[in-house]
């Protein structure tokens, strides 16, 4: 038998261990990344970015290891197959395990939220750039249409305030 089949709810804690671990780690950068979008901060915008990243990267890496740990055992992947495993073995865990896994769905709440808000974020500053823009082209007012692409086309103005 290997380490995995003679202990395998040590393995899935210390999977979702991990898991809460780098979840942690992002909802941090998520948090840097607000302030840093707030700040109208570039240099820390591209950092946060980054960073955001690389933990996803590693975040990803772990689901898989989790997914496959489940597959290997007979469940499915995901939710639903935690959700199996942690019923047909609730017995034989620890209330570590069950607790893991329900700090990591109060950890993944949180970065929706705050994805969520860094998303309305981004798009508020879009808009204000957008809006800039058009004044220095003299297109204020202009109403947005779509073009046979499914692109956003403003009428042209005669009138130009500046050149870029």
């Amino acid at each position: 038998m290997t380490a995995s089949n003679r202990h395998p709810l040590a393995t899935l804690s210390q999977l979702l261990s991990q898991e809460l671990a780098v979840a942690g780690d992002l909802l941090q950068v998520l948090d840097h990344e607000r302030d840093a979008l707030t700040r109208e901060d570039p240099q820390g915008i591209e950092a946060t970015t980054m960073d955001k990243q690389q933990l996803m990267v590693q975040l990803r890496e772990l689901l898989t290891r989790r997914d496959a740990f489940l597959m290997e055992r007979g469940y499915s992947t995901g939710k639903p197959g935690m959700d199996a495993i942690l019923k047909e073995l609730a017995a034989d865990l620890s209330d570590d395990t069950q607790t893991l896994w329900q700090s990591l769905g109060q950890v993944a709440g949180k970065l929706r939220d705050s994805n969520d808000t860094n998303g309305i974020l981004v798009s508020l500053a879009q808009r204000q750039t957008r809006q800039a823009l058009e004044i220095l082209t003299g297109r204020t007012g202009q109403q947005q249409t779509y073009g046979p692409g499914g692109n956003q086309v403003a009428g042209v103005s005669a009138q130009t305030l500046a050149k870029v």
